[in-house]
């Protein structure tokens, strides 16, 4: 009978974590709805107010708890849960330009206590903490694949990483903060291989989606009919580029090399203007770079992206009555240094088009420029520029034959201990 209880609240622990874990995947169509409604109310800024004040709250919580189970509350322990509510709050602010995203950190945080609660019935000891980080990372994976199936959503490995590193602060926190006595137990075979077997599905998913380029989904998308809309997607899972540093410049990404930038610069620039200079016929930029995306036009996609960058902040840089002098002075700097980048790489396409700055627009930018400076343009930032698509899969394949070896392994020893 007490065997009975016992796998009944082991069952509810694991309930509670599959229900949270729907109720993140379903809030996804309508994260952008929701978004929208609190930041018209509230501003932007608001989330990352928010999520600030979970982590203050949850902390005292933890430490009023602590406090009342102890009865004597150790410095260590306190030091180290105030350090991780620290990163946490520093983390959010890092975000502010973007404070939206720090909701993952309570998304995944609580995720994170979830899996620890369910995973601890079974595994007592230090390795239930890697465990929790990688089933935490597994779901976040899903979570941003399913959000780059929905419109106007997309795939992020920053995401990822944010899921991740929400889930280790909560494991460090709960590890050398509350520090459970039930983890008492040492490290033993099985919960060895429940690591292994989460990290080999990390590994998948992974390479699943540093596989999905523009390519691979054009294939499946015109082999599968239901799949089809796919192709008309405006943003790519996976893609891959090169680094540029100019010294004149500074740092970009483009998705083709210096010598295929040049001559596809120099074959297309007539027809490439044309589309440029049709843009007036769309409704607005977005109705471009979704019609010429990555998948169907990436050249043709990053010009024009350089030059709404370019534009937009040399409007917004003549707005004397709207921004200081020190934030127009950035602004124009942005615009200067986006012009420069499609002046020197897509030279000709823009010789040929209508979208070349008028002389008082460069003189204003010149006079307004620190040429010392050195400009790291965010367009196409998410392109992966350190390993081509091979050597990234070549690393992850041999990741994963390691793991399935030392798996493998490990289960005969179980099975041959077991006789």
């Amino acid at each position: 009978m007490a065997r009975l209880r016992i796998l009944a609240t082991e069952f509810r622990s694991w309930l509670v974590v599959v229900l949270w874990i729907i109720i993140l995947l379903l809030t996804i169509p309508l994260a952008r709805t929701l978004q929208a409604y609190v930041r018209d109310i509230f501003g932007d800024t608001s989330f990352g107010y928010f999520v600030i004040a979970v982590v203050i709250i949850s902390t005292a919580y933890l430490l009023i708890k602590l406090k009342r189970s102890a009865n004597v509350l150790r410095v260590s322990n306190l030091v180290w849960i105030l350090v991780c509510a620290a990163f946490l709050i520093a983390y959010t602010l890092r975000l502010w330009g973007n404070p939206i995203e720090a909701l993952h950190f309570i998304q995944y945080g609580l995720l994170a206590v979830l899996l620890f609660n369910a995973f601890l019935w079974r595994h007592k000891n230090y390795l239930i903490y890697f465990a929790v980080v990688l089933a935490a990372a597994g779901v976040g994976i899903v979570d941003e694949t399913l959000q780059w199936l929905m419109p106007d959503r997309v795939w992020g490995i920053s995401d990822i990483a944010i899921n991740s590193i929400a889930a280790i602060t909560v494991c460090v926190a709960i590890a050398k903060g509350v520090r459970p006595s039930s983890v008492d137990q040492p490290a033993n075979k099985e919960s060895l291989r429940l690591v292994l077997r989460l990290s080999v599905l990390c590994v998948v998913l992974l390479m699943i989606s540093f596989s999905n380029t523009p390519g691979v989904i054009k294939w499946y998308s015109n082999k599968f009919t239901p799949l089809a809309f796919l192709a008309d997607n405006g943003h790519i899972m996976s893609e891959y580029g090169y680094r540029y540093r100019d010294p004149e410049i500074g740092l970009f990404r483009s998705r083709f090399n210096p010598n295929d930038l040049q001559q596809i610069d120099k074959e297309r620039a007539h027809d490439a203007a044309q589309a440029l200079d049709m843009a007036p016929l769309l409704n607005q930029y977005s109705d471009f770079i979704r019609r010429y995306s990555p998948m169907t036009d990436p050249f043709l996609h990053e010009l024009r992206v350089h030059l709404n960058r370019r534009d937009y902040y040399l409007k917004t840089g003549k707005q004397q009555h709207r921004y200081s002098q020190e934030e127009r002075q950035k602004r124009l700097q942005t615009a200067w240094f986006e012009n420069r980048i499609v002046e020197k790489y897509f030279s000709q396409t823009l010789a040929s088009s209508s979208f070349s700055l008028p002389p008082e627009d460069k003189t204003l930018l010149s006079n307004s420029v620190d040429k010392e400076m050195f400009y790291v343009s965010p367009v196409s930032e998410s392109l992966i520029t350190y390993l081509s698509k091979t050597q990234l899969l070549a690393l992850l394949l041999a990741l994963l034959i390691g793991l399935l070896v030392w798996d493998f392994k490990l289960r005969a020893k179980i099975a041959h201990a077991a006789l």
